[in-house]
């Protein structure tokens, strides 16, 4: 077998075993269970992975590295407006979770906490240096204003995101992660102060 179809197997073994843990859990999928579904046989998947440990670590790497070409592509589209790219970088970053992600995540937090830990302090480092890299944009092109602190609006970014991903907030609110993310949003670009009432009282 050669290099690219040994990627292939890996490949196909990570998107099935993805699906079984948000059907039915990660800690309820065998590894005897991906090999049956995928017809293969435990030794081919013994071979690519580990365990099951090892299977989930792959595959939260693999999401990310995916997610942050994605912002990066996002970043650099001359097209959109500082503002749009944030945007869209959101929506990216909601899309990204499936049915089932938010059982899937706290059953992480709670099985493989070394797994959660990595790949949350992984992708608060990115988001971070991306959006602290959009806002410099925007404050260059006149975009946004230029007293604006990136630092502390990326900490505001990653908290919000932190935030909507929570699957206790989650599981409990009567809102989707979609619109409490588009909500956040649009408070941290245009804040909670009425522009009308703003520019009576500047008027006075």
């Amino acid at each position: 077998m050669s290099e690219m179809e040994q990627d292939e197997v890996k490949l196909r073994i990570m998107e099935k075993a993805l699906e079984l843990f948000l059907k039915y859990g990660y800690s309820k999928t065998r590894m005897e269970e991906i090999a049956r579904v995928l017809k293969i046989s435990r030794k081919t998947l013994y071979k690519h992975f580990e365990n099951k440990n090892h299977l989930l670590f792959e595959i939260l790497s693999a999401k990310h590295k995916r997610m942050s070409k994605k912002m990066m592509e996002i970043s650099e589209d001359e097209s959109l407006s500082v503002h749009e790219k944030v945007k869209a970088i959101n929506e990216f970053k909601v899309s990204q979770f499936p049915a089932g992600a938010n059982e899937f995540i706290l059953e992480i937090r709670d099985q493989a906490p070394d797994h959660y830990a990595y790949i949350r302090e992984v992708r608060t480092e990115s988001i971070s240096k991306s959006i602290q890299a959009l806002i410099r944009q925007g404050i260059e092109k006149g975009e946004i204003r230029s007293d604006v602190n990136t630092t502390i609006f990326a900490a505001l970014i990653n908290s919000a995101i932190e935030m909507t991903a929570t699957p206790e907030l989650l599981l409990n609110s009567p809102y989707s992660m979609v619109q409490l993310q588009q909500e956040i949003h649009h408070i941290l670009f245009y804040g909670i102060m009425n522009p009308v009432a703003e520019s009576v009282k500047i008027a006075k």
